[in-house]
């Protein structure tokens, strides 16, 4: 049975809530900045996952509608919504059917999963007026040493579609699907025409994995979810034994890049 890319993660929901990394504070604190919403202000969220970002907009007020289309990534988000104000909708954003609109409209690691024609204007079709559409993603770094180079010489023996992917590392988050903020999205986001100038932030931060739980972070991929089984259990072994015999830990930096547009007022 053909797997769509997009609804893998559902398969390995508790291992994302597990491993996939949050986002700093500071990237929150420049959305309500930039919105001036207070608590108790509704919020539409796109993809929530297993609630990731959820947790963080309950926890400064916001009553939260948040939309997934994974039975597991709504169990887990439910759990977390249970604590504050909010639901939890099983469906894809492009799906939903229901007519409320909201001040904030925001999406984390999710925004280049919905449908590319159409993304900009069903989010601008949520939104009240003046209010503002926040993407946000973590783009990891792969900077030079002996473990980022064990590690990719595994992906160059044991799968190298994905190490011949501009992105496609072990630490990609999802290996050419997630386009830079800096460019293509932020260009898109201004050439919709259905927001005003589109301000972006940068959050640098850095993670620090072993062995066992980096080789988890990929299992969370979809392209790796997508591997033959016996060909991603080569490469996962392949990864936890160049970190295993490079230290035993591999530092990622990642850029949490943050993406605001205001809709027009009227």
């Amino acid at each position: 049975m053909s797997r769509e890319q997009r609804l893998v993660f559902d398969e390995a929901a508790e291992l994302y809530a597990r491993r996939r990394p949050g986002y700093p504070a500071a990237l929150f604190d420049a959305v309500v900045s930039f919105t001036g919403l207070k608590p108790g202000a509704p919020v539409l969220e796109i993809g929530c996952g297993p609630g990731t970002a959820t947790a963080a907009l309950i926890a400064r007020g916001f009553d939260v509608t948040a939309l997934d289309p994974g039975e597991g990534m709504c169990r887990l988000a439910r759990a977390i919504v249970a604590s504050g104000r909010g639901r939890v909708i099983e469906t894809l954003f492009e799906d939903w059917r229901d007519v409320a609109r909201f001040p904030l409209v925001v999406a984390g690691q999710s925004f280049h999963w919905v449908d590319p024609d159409r993304r900009f204007d069903l989010a601008a079709d949520r939104l009240l007026p003046g209010g503002v559409l926040a993407i946000f993603a973590n783009h990891p770094g792969h900077p030079p040493g002996p473990v980022h180079e064990a590690i990719q010489t595994v992906y160059a023996r044991e799968a190298p579609r994905l190490a011949a992917q501009p992105s496609g590392s072990a630490a990609a988050i999802e290996p050419g699907r997630a386009p830079s903020i800096r460019s293509g999205l932020h260009a898109a986001f201004e050439r919709s025409a259905r927001f005003g100038a589109v301000t972006a932030h940068c959050f640098p931060w850095t993670a620090r994995y072993d062995g066992p739980a980096y080789v988890e972070l990929m299992q969370t991929q979809s392209d790796h979810r997508l591997l033959p089984p016996e060909v991603a259990a080569r490469l996962h072994a392949g990864i936890a034994d160049a970190i295993a015999t490079h230290g035993g830990e591999v530092e990622v930096p990642y850029d949490a890049r943050l993406l605001l547009g205001r809709a027009p007022a009227r």
